[in-house]
């Protein structure tokens, strides 16, 4: 933040919380809606491949940051995650699938799933996650000419997984289950910034921030406690006139929550934090960890330590007690909450920008991005609008 490494942020100027509905910027579910739409007009054929790289582009193999299968929730995977298994790929297939009138189904093997669709007839199969598609005389093949090239051990890797399950592949319509709308809005606090970050940054378990990308996520699990690269910055002040606990909320993971104050020695009262999360049964307090950050010229409380197994919450909820109390003695105390976002999904266009507007909404972009914008003939917003 101190070095304005942030693509953009966004500024309550009023006294009154916004509330805005996010523009085009992540996919929700009404964006993806309109997205797959855009395909509904072509032929079967064109449209389940087309579907099929839509999905592919904007899906990345690897280990999944938390162990949640909100990931099977398309919009919120593309938005929120955007890295994930086999599982995640084969069930976006499917859903978009749907959506566009396509039959499809999906294919639990050990160790892979993939989805098919269904068109001219016959039966095709779609592996957005590794091999892609395979063609038999022309035409894009389904699962048993799988099975018979990998029985021949001519597939590029999984001749293993596909020559020898034949008889054990498990075919599931569960991912063609309805999925409830999931809609991205922004809710700021009265003097509240939020900063949108181009990569993400970790955070140790010791509760600072590295300037480091994020290349290996098995190196994250083995050193790291969480990931982020979306940051509120909140007044105490705008927090403390309404009842305790108070409830942070968001449509993005949680991943960190600090208390940052001017002077440790008048904070008597600690604050107390818990987070809500289905896979966790009964959240463990352990008391925050405190560093004094030069560049800050602060203190800062890591509230988020004290909770365990936090690396695999998606927690969109904390409850933080004894706000009020600090307040009394650290006016000028903010929280600031660390959340992740899928970088590679999100839609960070001028035109997109310019549609997140409101009384009292100030909006920043980095001057760097600014003047990339600009050098792209795009007409971007105003560094302050």
């Amino acid at each position: 933040l101190r070095r304005k490494r942030y693509l953009f942020s966004i500024t309550n100027m009023t006294t009154k919380k916004l509330s805005i509905k996010s523009p085009e910027i992540f996919y929700d579910s009404s964006t993806l809606k309109k997205e797959l739409l855009a395909l509904k007009n072509l032929p079967e054929k064109e449209r389940a491949y087309q579907l099929y790289s839509f999905i592919k582009k904007h899906h990345h193999h690897s280990t999944p940051l938390y162990d949640s299968f909100q990931f099977h929730h398309t919009a919120r995977y593309l938005s929120t995650f955007g890295s994930g298994y086999c599982d995640d790929a084969a069930t976006a297939i499917a859903y978009a699938a749907r959506e566009l009138g396509l039959k499809a189904r999906t294919w639990w093997l050990t160790g892979h799933v993939v989805s098919e669709i269904f068109y001219n007839n016959s039966w095709h199969l779609f592996d957005a996650d590794e091999l892609g598609v395979l063609k038999d005389k022309g035409e894009i093949a389904g699962i048993d000419y799988w099975i018979k090239q990998a029985q021949e051990n001519r597939l590029p890797r999984f001749n293993d997984v596909y020559s020898t399950l034949y008889n054990n592949r498990i075919e599931t319509d569960a991912v063609l289950q309805p999925q409830q709308d999931w809609i991205v809005t922004v809710d700021l606090y009265p003097g509240e910034r939020r900063f949108y970050f181009k990569k993400a940054y970790l955070l140790t378990t010791n509760g600072k921030f590295l300037e480091k990308r994020l290349n290996s996520k098995q190196k994250f699990f083995r050193e790291y406690r969480a990931i982020g690269n979306y940051v509120r910055k909140i007044p105490l002040k705008a927090l403390v006139n309404g009842k305790e606990p108070v409830q942070l909320t968001d449509v993005f993971p949680l991943s960190g929550v600090f208390l940052v104050t001017a002077n440790q020695d008048k904070l008597s009262t600690l604050p107390l934090i818990k987070l809500d999360s289905s896979l966790i049964n009964g959240v463990i307090w352990q008391g925050p960890q405190i560093y004094f950050s030069k560049g800050l010229n602060a203190w800062i409380y890591d509230l988020s330590t004290g909770v365990k197994n936090l690396e695999h919450l998606p927690s969109f909820k904390a409850e933080i007690k004894n706000l009020r109390k600090i307040f009394k003695e650290q006016p000028d105390a903010y929280l600031l909450a660390v959340y992740f976002y899928s970088v590679s999904n999100a839609r960070f266009s001028p035109t997109n920008l310019q549609q997140l507007k409101a009384d009292g909404l100030s909006i920043e972009l980095n001057p760097h991005y600014l003047r990339k914008m600009q050098a792209k003939n795009l007409l971007a917003i105003p560094e302050r609008s």
